[in-house]
Parts: structure tokens; C-alpha cells; sequence
């Protein structure tokens, strides 16, 4: 859930921006917007944040399963014959 909330609070400044940008053509714009054209938009936002949160996921698996040992822990792998 912290992910969604982090990503609709960031997104903030960039309405803002283009509201501003926009000015009275932004009125417009968004009357013409219909309840297919919302859904769509909707739809498409879940798939491309599905695929980010699983390619995030899948990187931060790989490096952690790369990350260096500590010091002690590679001496104790030489001292047994494992490293």
C-alpha cells in the first residue's frame, strides 16, 4: 500500500504543473472525458505499475543474493574450507 500512496502523493506537483500549463483549456479537456476513456486510463496505469513493482522486486532479489560478505563472514568461510 506504501507504494500506491507514494506514487499518487508524488504525482501531485506534476497536476499541478500541467494544470497551470493547461489554463482554461484544461476545462475542456476534461469534460470530454467519458467513463470508457477513464477505465482505459485506469487499466493501463495497474499494468504498467504491476510490471514496475515486479521488475523492482525480481532487481532487488538479484542484488541481494549478490551482495558482498562481510569480512568475518568470508574469514569463517576460509577457515572451513568453503569459500
Amino acid at each position: 500500500m506504501a507504494t500506491g500512496w507514494h506514487m499518487v502523493l508524488g504525482s501531485l506537483p506534476l497536476v499541478a504543473l500541467s494544470a497551470v500549463q493547461e489554463g482554461s483549456g484544461l476545462a475542456e479537456r476534461l469534460t470530454q472525458l467519458t467513463g470508457a476513456s477513464l477505465c482505459t486510463n485506469l487499466c493501463i496505469n495497474f499494468q504498467v505499475e504491476s510490471r514496475h513493482a515486479n521488475l523492482w522486486s525480481s532487481s532487488a532479489t538479484r542484488r541481494a543474493d549478490r551482495a558482498p560478505k562481510s569480512g568475518v563472514h568470508v574469514a569463517a568461510q576460509l577457515e572451513n574450507g568453503r569459500c
